[in-house]
C-alpha cells in the first residue's frame, strides 16, 4: 500500500495540524456538553475517543479526499473476519499471559461483581480508542514522512508513556507495552485495517480482566469469571501491575508477532486495497483534470 506515498510533506503536517486542533475542540465541547452523565473520570476517555473517531474520519473525507478505508477503518467483506482473528489473537495471547499466575498461584470462582455492561462498554471503547490514537491517522501520517520502522517505534514509545501513571507501573511493564505497541502496529501494516488490532486489543484486556481476574496494566476491572492469584516472581507473572509487567506477556507478545509477521493468519484485504486504489487514483484524475491543459 504505498502508492500515495508521495504526497508532500506539508500536505501531511496540515492533516496532523487539523486533527489534533478539530479533536481539542470537538473533545473540549462533548465534555462540556455531556458533563451531566456524571463523574468524568469514567466518560472522560470514551468521550474523547468518540470526538477522535468523528474528527478522524471528517479529515480523511473533507482534507484528504479518501475513504474510511484509508485510514483502516473501512467496512468491507473481510471487517468480520479481521476482526474476529483479532480477538482469537488477543485471547490466545492472554491465555499465554496468564498460564504462569494459574500455575503458580492457582485459579479459583471468581465473584459476580457488578456493572458488566458498563465495564464491557468501557472497555471496548477504550480499545478501539487506543488503538485509532496510536495506529490511526496519527501514525500513518508520520509512517508516510519517516518511514514503517521509525514511526512504530515512536508511537510505541508513545502508547508506553500514555501508561507511565497507571497504578504499580514499573520499567519493565513499560518495556513490555512498548512491546504491545510494535505488535499492535505490525497488525495495522500487516492488514492495512485497524479492526485486527482493535480486536487484539480487546480481547487482550477483556479476557485478562473479566474472564481471568487479573489486574490489566495495573487496573482491577471488578467482577470476573475466574479470579487469579498472582504468586510467584514479579519478573514473570508481572505482580500487582498484571502479567504487562513479566516475562509472561513478552512470551505471548512474541508469540503473536511470529504469528502476524511470518505466518498465513494475517494478510492485505483486498477490498481494502482495492478501494483505497479507487480512491487515490480519482483524485488524480480530478486534479489532473481540474489543471489547465498546457499548449
Amino acid at each position: 500500500m504505498e502508492f500515495w506515498s508521495r504526497r508532500r510533506l506539508s500536505t501531511n503536517l496540515i492533516g496532523l495540524l487539523l486533527l489534533l486542533i478539530g479533536w481539542l475542540v470537538l473533545g473540549s465541547l462533548a465534555a462540556t456538553l455531556l458533563s451531566g452523565l456524571g463523574p468524568m473520570s469514567i466518560w472522560s476517555s470514551p468521550i474523547q475517543y468518540g470526538a477522535l473517531l468523528v474528527v478522524t474520519l471528517a479529515v480523511c473525507r473533507w482534507y484528504d479526499g479518501m475513504p474510511a478505508a484509508w485510514v483502516g477503518l473501512g467496512l468491507q467483506r473481510w471487517t468480520v473476519h479481521e476482526g474476529v482473528t483479532g480477538l482469537a489473537l488477543g485471547a490466545g495471547m492472554a491465555a499465554v499471559a496468564w498460564l504462569p499466575s494459574a500455575l503458580l498461584g492457582g485459579v479459583s470462582r471468581g465473584g459476580p461483581g457488578g456493572g458488566w455492561l458498563i465495564w464491557i462498554g468501557l472497555i471496548s471503547l477504550s480499545a478501539a480508542g487506543e488503538e485509532i490514537l496510536f495506529r490511526g491517522y496519527i501514525f500513518q501520517r508520520i509512517m508516510e514522512m519517516i518511514g514503517p520502522t521509525a514511526a512504530t517505534l515512536l508511537l510505541s514509545a508513545g502508547f508506553a508513556l500514555a501508561h507511565a501513571t497507571n497504578p504499580n507501573v514499573t520499567p519493565m511493564s513499560l518495556g513490555v507495552i512498548f512491546l504491545g505497541g510494535i505488535f499492535f502496529s505490525l497488525c495495522y501494516l500487516r492488514s492495512g485495517s485497524l479492526w485486527l488490532p482493535i480486536g487484539a486489543h480487546l480481547a487482550w484486556n477483556m479476557a485478562l480482566g473479566k474472564v481471568l481476574g487479573l489486574p490489566v496494566s495495573g487496573q482491577d476491572f471488578g467482577g470476573s469469571l475466574l479470579r487469579t492469584a498472582v504468586v510467584g516472581p514479579d519478573f514473570i507473572t508481572g505482580g500487582a501491575f498484571g502479567p504487562e509487567g513479566g516475562a509472561a506477556a513478552i512470551a505471548a507478545l512474541a508469540i503473536g508477532i511470529a504469528l502476524v509477521s511470518r505466518g498465513r493468519l494475517v494478510d492485505l484485504s483486498p477490498y481494502t486495497h482495492a478501494r483505497v486504489f479507487r480512491a487515490f487514483h480519482r483524485r488524480q484524475r480530478e486534479k489532473d483534470m481540474s489543471q489547465p491543459l498546457q499548449q
